[in-house]
């Protein structure tokens, strides 16, 4: 049986998987935009039975899937004595101990480490942004392996018993939540959550040259989040606080002819600018919709699924803009479309235009900070164009 076939199999159906190198776990490509809409692409399931390593996304994206990583072989047993009937659930091996896959019921906390006698003993990992290999080439160069072939047992997460000395802040966590949520429904959480100022300042760490400007705008996006969530803006002071913390980050990117200053008074610039808390902005909702709804009529002349989810996440946007112009950069699709160029991402949207699909209502650029607007046009196979969206109520976004 194939691997991809075997592992959703074991682990069902309702599971996102990556895609990685032989003895990698993970690159620096991004997944966190991924939704389980994309395991219904033929052409992203070629890609993960291409992939010499397979990961699996924990957590609620993932309908619950979680797994608790013990780092050391002796550890094991010990941990099943804790939690015996653990031993008929699926376990996996890399290079040490071995992973617990569990499916958890209700609600259950954020990845957290798992302590044994004051020492680190490993993790249990569900949101965010957490993976496990489940399939492939450890970087220490042994395989993956199965050591219990069988489907993730059901609990809840009020089952399971860690050593003493793990704080899970399962009560803490999930009463601070349902109190944000209840309080805050206007802003949505960044992919279904909710950050932290550390959360956003690994998401905004630049990592390569002339990225800046970039990350900059999507820290003070994830600011305007973060003040949401308290339901309280930032001082001048914690700005800046947040910005010292950002840019020791960013040191070895920065631009020689350009002071700690300058880039303060930058992320001030774009701060102000910023009309669209991170997560709560139309891309997110509007690419979310293109992957889970019907293409409409104007993908069908594309024969590549990735142009006509481009032409969707297009017409979802102008949707959710009414008759107004939409801001599209070509750094934006080619963040959500996984491309190696943001040059790809512009040449695909001119070839929208190209097509009649879109027509550019003002450039972007540099010298305006902005992205080009379009308006979503839409034509079908005859030529003829389509209607426009009637409801012209303004809404103003930067995206």
């Amino acid at each position: 049986m194939a691997p991809i076939a075997k592992i959703r199999r074991m682990i069902g159906q309702d599971v996102l998987l990556l895609p990685w190198p032989k003895g990698s776990k993970g690159t620096k490509r991004r997944w966190k935009h991924l939704t389980i809409a994309a395991m219904l692409d033929p052409k992203y399931l070629a890609k993960l039975n291409r992939a010499a390593n397979i990961g699996v996304v924990l957590g609620k994206v993932s309908g619950g899937l979680c797994s608790i990583d013990i780092d050391d072989e002796e550890l094991v047993e010990p941990f099943l004595k804790l939690n015996p009937f653990l031993a008929g659930t699926l376990r996996t091996k890399g290079a040490r101990g071995c992973n617990f896959w569990v499916r958890l019921l209700g609600d259950y906390p954020r990845k957290f480490g798992i302590k044994a006698n004051g020492n680190p003993a490993g993790e249990f990992r569900s949101f965010p942004n957490s993976q496990t290999i489940i399939h492939g080439t450890h970087p220490d160069e042994m395989n993956y392996r199965i050591l219990n072939e069988a489907p993730p047992i059901e609990i809840t997460f009020d089952q399971l018993t860690f050593p003493v000395g793990t704080r899970t802040e399962r009560t803490e966590r999930t009463e601070r939540t349902e109190r944000t949520e209840e309080n805050r429904r206007d802003v949505p959480p960044v992919g279904g959550r909710y950050i932290s100022l550390r959360e956003l300042l690994l998401e905004t760490k630049p990592v390569r040259l002339h990225n800046n400007h970039h990350l900059l705008f999507t820290l003070a996006r994830g600011i305007k989040t973060l003040e949401a969530q308290r339901s309280e803006p930032y001082t001048r002071n914690e700005l800046r606080e947040v910005f010292n913390q950002w840019y020791a980050a960013a040191l070895p990117y920065v631009r020689e002819n350009l002071a700690a200053e300058d880039y303060f008074l930058e992320l001030l610039e774009l701060y102000d600018y910023a009309d669209t808390p991170l997560g709560a902005g139309v891309v997110e909702s509007a690419f979310l919709k293109a992957q889970s709804a019907p293409y409409p009529p104007e993908a069908e002349q594309f024969e590549d699924s990735d142009f006509k989810l481009l032409v969707a996440f297009c017409w979802h946007l102008q949707q959710q803009t009414g008759g107004d112009p939409f801001y599209l950069s070509c750094r934006t699709v080619q963040r959500l479309f996984d491309l190696e160029t943001h040059a790809q991402a512009a040449r695909r949207l001119r070839g929208l235009v190209r097509f009649g699909v879109l027509e550019v209502t003002g450039k972007g650029g540099p010298k305006t900070n902005r992205a080009t607007r379009f308006n979503f046009v839409g034509i079908n196979n005859n030529n003829d164009k389509q209607q426009k969206p009637t409801n012209h109520r303004r809404n103003k976004n930067g995206l």
